[in-house]
């Protein structure tokens, strides 16, 4: 078995109220497209399904659809969080954190 790519970025937690209501629903967080800063490719290269597409025009296309297939779209509910998800909001910006799974699994 190999090693879950990690995918990380940080993001403000974005409260929803309905209209009427003083309290918070729920708490969205929002997904965004994959880019440079949000992947290690160290950890890419090293996975031997991931390797190929480390240095590849195709990487971002591959981690959006192992994203969806893990559960992640374009926003999240922090009440409703995939298994592959954690979520740090100790700090100003939240830390997401995505574990990967194969995507021959």
């Amino acid at each position: 078995m190999t090693t879950p790519i990690v995918f990380t970025f940080r993001t403000k937690l974005d409260p929803i109220t309905y209209y009427g209501q003083d309290e918070v629903d729920h708490v969205n967080i929002r997904v965004p497209k994959p880019a440079e800063n949000h992947i290690d490719r160290a950890s890419m290269r090293r996975d031997k399904e991931w390797t190929s597409f480390s240095n590849s025009s195709m990487l971002f296309g591959c981690v959006s659809r192992a994203l969806g297939l893990a559960g992640v779209g374009k926003a999240l509910r922090l009440d409703r969080l995939p298994e592959s998800v954690t979520v740090d909001t100790s700090g100003f910006l939240a830390v997401v954190t995505v574990q990967i799974p194969s995507y021959r699994a």
